[in-house]
């Protein structure tokens, strides 16, 4: 089965995804919810404010803000470029409460704000809310802190194992159903062919190297950082599934089953994937148009299980975006702010969103936050593999490791480090790398969460 409708494959909520992005790097404004309460709707009522980027909402999207301000005249949504260049940050617009009332965070900063008692807790809306039973639980979960619930998922992608079957296929090997660590050295061995330029597995270790080392650590029962009582940030870096993961990085490079170039970088890699030379990739299910892009058919791929690890788990990498209520948001507004939430999130507008990019060619690659769906009606193109990867994600899938934005460069360099010198003492270098973290990065953080 074709996994694309047409030419391609987009994120169905690509707009979502990128306005959260923005918003989590954007700038202190003064077009937030203080200063919307100076203007209001019909009727002497207010405005709820939506940062958006400089081209706004995409046609659909703009549609369902038309119609929740015809529905709700006395408290319309105001549509506000977000603030550039001022160099601030989101966490002050929120705890001055001039961040917008209509909030999307990526999943990665989700917990800092909970934590800095940035965010409002949604338990009391989800409690209420009849359609909430047909939110998936396992999304909300992920930010479940403390006993309270923190965000309404707004899309979810996850990484999955890509493979070429065209190069199975010639090696004589199945698709597995279930697999190990062992498993995929094996594998990549087998599909090794020095004499044609062909490896097994493209390993991308050498750029953002914590994003990918990450799902290996979690295989063998570990991570890199937690979160302390209060929601500080405490780094994990020689866990013993650390220790573990980085043995089988350099089991891998000794088995001389991934890219001999040790420069490659991600665009290499998939290059590397598109053209047949690598055989397995580890890779966003989001993007797979990436492959097409570069030449491949989309019929001489498909995603397989991830591996399991020592631990006999095999956690995926999930991110996304989320709606969430920030602390400062006045009283009056929240019964408005989640009425829109919930016309967000309902049926009619995920439905309407995936008929919307299909009519334009593109089919859906992302995990929704909804379970009644009907699959067989909405995902008709899309690959069953690929369908059952994000099916799995959705209760398998893993965050980021806590506060990873803090201390990513220093998990790259010990990942760096101990591949390129395989004579060095693993753990040693993890040492030595957090040390580094706790003295330059992450006292800093800790101050903006107590």
């Amino acid at each position: 089965m074709n996994v694309l409708k047409k030419k391609g494959i987009i994120m169905i909520l690509a707009a979502v995804l990128l306005l959260a992005a923005g918003l989590a790097g954007c700038s202190n404004g003064t077009s937030g919810s203080a200063d919307s309460k100076k203007s209001g709707g019909k009727n002497g009522g207010f405005e709820l404010t939506y940062w958006v980027g400089p081209d706004g909402l995409d046609e659909y999207e703009q549609s369902v803000v038309d119609e929740y301000n015809e529905l709700y005249p006395e408290h319309p949504i105001k549509l506000v470029t977000m603030p550039e260049g001022e160099g601030g940050e989101l966490m002050a617009a929120m705890m001055s409460g001039t961040a917008p009332d209509v909030l999307i965070l990526a999943y990665g900063e989700i917990e800092k704000f909970a934590y800095a008692g940035a965010l409002r807790p949604m338990d009391e809306f989800f409690d209420s809310w009849d359609d909430y039973k047909n939110i998936n639980q396992d999304m909300v979960e992920k930010f479940k802190l403390n006993g309270n619930r923190y965000a309404l998922p707004a899309g979810e992608y996850a990484m999955g194992f890509f493979y070429n079957k065209k190069n199975f296929e010639a090696a004589g090997i199945t698709p597995p159903e279930s697999w190990t660590w062992e498993d995929l050295m094996k594998t990549s061995e087998k599909l090794t062919k020095p004499e044609d330029g062909q490896y097994g597995f493209a390993l991308n270790w050498g750029q953002w190297a914590d994003w990918w080392f990450n799902m290996f650590v979690w295989g063998a029962g570990g991570d890199l950082t937690k979160a302390g009582p209060d929601g500080e940030l405490i780094p994990t870096f020689t866990d013993p599934a650390v220790i573990k993961a980085a043995q089988f990085y350099r089991d891998l490079k000794e088995s001389k089953s991934i890219q001999t170039d040790m420069s490659s970088k991600l665009d290499q890699l998939q290059q590397d994937f598109a053209s047949g030379k690598a055989s397995i990739i580890y890779h966003g299910i989001d993007d797979v148009k990436k492959f097409v892009q570069l030449g491949m058919n989309p019929d001489d791929f498909g995603v397989l299980p991830i591996p399991e690890g020592p631990a006999g788990v095999n956690p995926t990498q999930v991110g996304g975006s989320a709606y969430v209520i920030h602390s400062k948001v006045p009283e009056e507004k929240i019964d408005a702010l989640t009425k829109y939430y919930e016309l967000v999130s309902s049926k009619k507008f995920y439905e309407g969103k995936i008929e919307y990019f299909q009519d334009q060619g593109f089919s859906l690659t992302n995990t929704l936050p909804r379970t009644d769906i009907d699959t067989d009606k909405y995902f008709a193109d899309t690959a069953p593999d690929i369908l059952k990867a994000m099916e799995n994600s959705s209760g398998n899938g893993k965050l980021s490791c806590y506060g990873s934005s803090v201390v990513s460069q220093f998990i790259d360099q010990a990942v760096q480090k101990m591949f390129v010198d395989t004579d060095l003492d693993i753990e040693k270098v993890f040492a030595e790398a957090e040390k580094e973290a706790n003295k330059q990065a992450i006292p800093e953080y800790n101050k903006t969460i107590k």
